[in-house]
């Protein structure tokens, strides 16, 4: 089979062998003629058919121009083929080849299946050779910079652009590998076909440097590209559960740089521009530690963004700068806030998604403040437990981070305002509890900060406001319903000047049930290891709300077939921290035997 070139010239040579002057005014009509001649055409011999096409030929008043273009893409054979068609065919009158090609491969090629010379082969059969041009690195640069700009900022599009970090990227590590027009068309339409699988409802997932960078690994270093694909992907991971030290972290980083560029087949020019643009992508190796930056660009260094580059898809379990856009959009409006708070909840996603808030909240108008504080107040109740980690700081604290950080710059007046708007307008019960407890003046007194968004002046008219919540909860008892029961009684200890929670303690324990259910309460939890969950009792703590032996007795008025076994385990921690106080000893950090510490 003849390859498209060739094939080309053939059907070219056999339609102006059946043409005359009246077939290039009348195509249609002659290729009619000229495929109902065709079996006469073949029977006649080979220098008839020659002194026909020639006569017909040279009653054209202008010559016929073939033009045959990318013959240096073909193979060795078919170059070799295509350039004796041309020979056989080019001594017809008002014929012409115009042949495209890089001089240097064709001539190669004929070197290797003729026994000649290829360029002294090709120059018998080329009567004028034109070299075009090479296009300057400015108009290439033009070429390849005015087109990306249109793909970025085509309608509707919003991307995270870092107008600082680009031109000295560019210059120096990623414009080297463009050599050509080719190479810019070929990779223009790769860049834009990734780009438009990154876009989720119109917002790039990815940030636009990062996806160059790695589309030129991908075109022009595709072993590069799967290396990095795998390499720092691990890293990363093992980063995060082994919890490395900065050094560590530096060393993983650049002995991964070095792995990659040392397998690379690149020579002595290129092997040091594959270094710096693999640091530049991942700073880590450079020691540079801007993690909340890298989050808020969606850099691929930032272990929520490093699988997007290498997916066409966006990861259901975990959020989207989509959401995050959405987020700031609609932060005005607290219904539409809740609803998407609660859907981050539902699938999964609330903890990374708290993280992206933090690291954009300058993003969000101070103006918003009070709707964004009070929507999330509002889920604050419905927040997953924390996974187990020595350094989670938890979904709650996050989420009092995000308002906290954002306000702490403005004059301290005007959040307060914000905030005891909030408070007033939630329909949430915990967070606002812990928000306050960052802000009493039992904060103030320990030292640990000094920044406040509330007015000292103002903390009584706060205390007051959610003591009475409490109170309410307390009163019909179902605040021994809520999972930070504990917490919050230990609050209403410190805001409230009375004996109040001692007395509705007293209430409670009368019915056994719901002692039992307070003592699953005081019963706390620490993590070992960071992975196992082990229950111990600070009997100390508990006298400041209960006597122990009084809360002993009420509980084990429920009999012990009706107790659960978790409910069995808290009974003996109890039991063994009264027998530990009337020992004298310690009773602080009650565990079972085999975990005491």
């Amino acid at each position: 089979m003849l390859k498209a070139p060739v094939a080309v010239i053939v059907v070219l040579v056999f339609l102006v062998l059946v043409s005359s002057l009246s077939f290039l005014s009348k195509i249609t009509d002659q290729i009619a003629i000229a495929l109902s001649d065709w079996a006469t055409f073949k029977r006649k011999p080979l220098e008839e058919l020659r002194s026909d096409i020639e006569i017909e030929l040279r009653k054209l008043q202008k010559p016929v121009v073939i033009f045959v273009d990318d013959i240096d893409r073909l193979t060795d054979t078919e170059i070799k083929l295509l350039v004796q068609l041309v020979k056989a065919n080019a001594q017809f009158p008002n014929l012409v080849f115009f042949l495209l090609f890089q001089k240097n491969i064709v001539t190669r090629a004929l070197a290797k299946v003729t026994s000649d010379d290829g360029g002294k082969y090709l120059s018998k059969i080329v009567q004028v050779e034109f070299a075009v041009p090479a296009a300057s690195e400015k108009q290439l640069r033009e070429m390849l910079t005015q087109e990306l700009d249109k793909i970025l900022t085509r309608d509707g599009v919003r991307i995270r652009w870092e107008e600082r970090r680009w031109p000295l990227l560019f210059l120096e590590t990623l414009w080297p590998y463009f050599t050509n027009v080719r190479d810019i068309k070929r990779f223009l339409g790769v860049f834009e076909f990734y780009f438009a699988m990154h876009l989720n409802h119109g917002v790039l997932e990815v940030n636009p440097i990062d996806l160059f960078a790695v589309e030129i690994l991908r075109m022009f270093d595709h072993d590069s590209f799967l290396a990095v694909s795998k390499s720092f992907l691990h890293g990363r991971e093992w980063e995060r559960r082994s919890l490395l030290g900065q050094e560590k972290i530096l060393e993983r980083f650049q002995a991964n740089i070095d792995a990659i560029v040392a397998a690379s087949a690149g020579d002595e020019q290129t092997k040091p521009r594959l270094k710096r643009l693999l640091q530049a992508l991942f700073p880590q190796a450079t020691g540079d530690r801007s993690e909340n930056e890298w989050k808020r660009d969606l850099r691929i260094c930032d272990q929520m963004s490093f699988d997007k580059y290498f997916e066409v898809s966006t990861d259901p379990v975990k959020p989207t700068a989509y959401d995050v856009s959405r987020f700031i959009e609609v932060c005005g409006n607290r219904e539409a806030l809740v609803k998407l708070l609660r859907e981050t909840i539902a699938s999964n996603t609330i903890e990374d998604f708290l993280d992206f808030i933090f690291v954009t909240k300058e993003e969000i108008p101070i103006d918003n403040m009070q709707t964004v504080s009070a929507a999330l107040f509002d889920i604050g109740d419905e927040l997953p437990d924390p996974k187990p980690s020595f350094v989670s700081v938890g979904l709650d604290m996050q989420c009092n981070r995000i308002i906290f950080h954002r306000l702490k710059s403005e004059d301290q007046k005007r959040t307060t305002e914000i905030l005891w708007k909030a408070f007033n307008e939630t329909s949430g019960f915990i967070l606002p509890i812990h928000k306050l407890a960052l802000e009493d003046k039992a904060a103030r007194q320990r030292g640990e900060k000094t920044d406040f968004v509330i007015l000292e002046e103002r903390v009584d008219d706060f205390v007051n406001l959610t003591l009475g919540r409490i109170q309410d909860r307390a009163n019909d008892f179902s605040l021994l319903d809520h999972k930070d029961c504990d917490y919050v009684l230990f609050r209403w200890k410190d805001w409230s000047e009375s004996n109040e929670v001692n007395e509705w303690i007293a209430r409670v324990i009368t019915d056994p049930s719901r002692a039992l259910k307070l003592l699953q309460h005081l019963v706390w939890i620490s993590t070992i290891n960071g992975v196992k969950k082990v229950p111990f009792l600070n009997g100390e703590s508990v006298e400041k709300l209960v006597d122990l032996s009084t809360l002993r007795d009420a509980v084990i008025a429920v009999p012990a077939e009706k107790r659960s076994e978790s409910d069995q385990a808290n009974v003996a921690l109890l039991e063994k921290a009264i027998a530990r106080k009337s020992e004298g000893k310690p009773y602080s950090d009650i565990r079972a035997d085999s975990l005491d510490f």
